[in-house]
């Protein structure tokens, strides 16, 4: 990892760079896990609609 230069005499500050990247895996996570959440849902409500149709399939005639 090549560390960002803070001032005019070019101290690194690695902590800066490992908060970023911190961050940005836990956005990540965050996005997936959101994603994977959706897709849960998704699928709980697909099952109910099935469930129901399956219930209710002989009384359309």
């Amino acid at each position: 990892m090549q560390y960002r230069k803070i001032n005019a005499l070019g101290i690194p500050n690695p902590l800066r760079d490992i908060a970023r990247s911190s961050a940005a895996l836990v956005a990540t996570a965050v996005k997936h896990d959101l994603l994977i959440e959706s897709g849960l849902l998704k699928a709980v409500l697909l099952q109910e609609v099935l469930v129901w149709e399956m219930q209710h399939a002989g009384e359309d005639g």
